[in-house]
C-alpha cells in the first residue's frame, strides 16, 4: 500500500510538469507546468507566424508572412498530452528521464495560402518571348522564341504548407515553363517561306495581266505578323 501510495504521489507531482529534456519544434519546455509550456510555446508561434518566409523562385527569393499567407501553430495540440495525471508507469518513467522531441501542429487555411501563392506566382511571371521575323534590307532576321517560367501553384502550395516552420534555407518553388505562341518549329516555317518569297519575286495576276514584284522591291513591303500560332507574311501598301 505504501508503494502504491508513493506511486500515486510521484504521479500527481508530476502530472502538472512537461517531462524533462521535452522540445516541441526545438522548443525546450521540459520541467515546466503547463501554463508556463502554454506561454512559452505561443509566445514563439506570435514570432514564427510574423517571421517572413523566403521562397525560392528560380535564382530569385521572394518572401511571405505566414500569418498573411494562412499559416500558424495550434498550440493546445502541439501540447496534447504533455501533461496530465496519469496511472501509466511509462508517463512516470518519460517525466524523469524525459527527452522527446515532437513536431509542432500547424495550421493552415488553403484557400489564403493558395491566394498567397497565386499573387507570388503573378510577382515572379517571367513572359515567354515569341519567335519573330523581319525583313531587313531584303534579308529574314529572326528573333528567336524563348520559353517564360512560372510558379506551378498547386506543388509550390503543398511545399510551403509542409515545409514553412522547419526550413533553414529558401523553400524552392516548383517552376514550369510557359511556352512562347510562336514555337521555334513555327518559325523555321515562316523563316522557309521567307526564303523563297525573297529568293526570285512573284508574279501577281492584276486586270492588265500579270506584273512581276522583283525580290528587291518584295523586301521592302514583305512582313511577317503572328495569326495564332504561325508567322503570317503580308506586303505592306506603302
Amino acid at each position: 500500500v505504501l508503494v502504491a501510495g508513493g506511486y500515486v504521489g510521484a504521479e500527481a507531482a508530476l502530472a502538472d510538469r512537461v517531462p524533462a529534456g521535452t522540445t516541441v519544434a526545438g522548443v525546450d519546455l521540459g520541467g515546466k507546468t503547463s501554463s508556463e509550456a502554454r506561454e512559452v510555446l505561443q509566445a514563439f508561434a506570435d514570432q514564427r507566424a510574423a517571421e517572413p518566409v523566403s521562397v525560392a523562385v528560380g535564382d530569385t527569393v521572394t518572401t511571405l508572412i505566414p500569418s498573411d499567407a494562412g499559416l500558424g501553430i495550434d498550440v493546445d495540440a502541439s501540447l496534447a498530452h504533455l501533461t496530465g495525471f496519469t496511472l501509466s508507469p511509462m508517463r512516470l518513467v518519460r517525466a524523469i528521464v524525459g527527452h522527446s522531441t515532437r513536431d509542432a501542429v500547424v495550421t493552415v487555411d488553403e484557400n489564403v495560402l493558395s491566394a498567397a501563392v497565386e499573387a507570388m506566382a503573378a510577382a515572379t511571371l517571367v513572359q515567354p518571348v515569341d519567335g519573330a521575323l523581319t525583313v531587313v534590307n531584303g534579308q529574314p532576321v529572326v528573333t528567336e522564341p524563348v520559353a517564360g517560367r512560372q510558379i506551378a501553384t498547386a506543388t509550390t502550395t503543398e511545399r510551403i504548407a509542409h515545409e514553412w516552420l522547419s526550413a533553414t534555407a529558401p523553400i524552392p518553388a516548383q517552376i514550369q515553363e510557359v511556352e512562347p505562341t510562336v514555337s521555334a518549329s513555327d518559325l523555321t516555317t515562316a523563316l522557309a517561306a521567307a526564303q523563297t518569297i525573297l529568293s526570285g519575286g512573284v508574279w501577281l495576276e492584276t486586270s492588265a495581266g500579270r506584273v512581276e514584284l522583283p525580290a528587291e522591291v518584295l523586301g521592302q513591303a514583305l512582313s511577317f505578323s503572328e495569326n495564332g500560332t504561325t508567322l503570317a507574311p503580308a506586303l505592306n501598301d506603302d
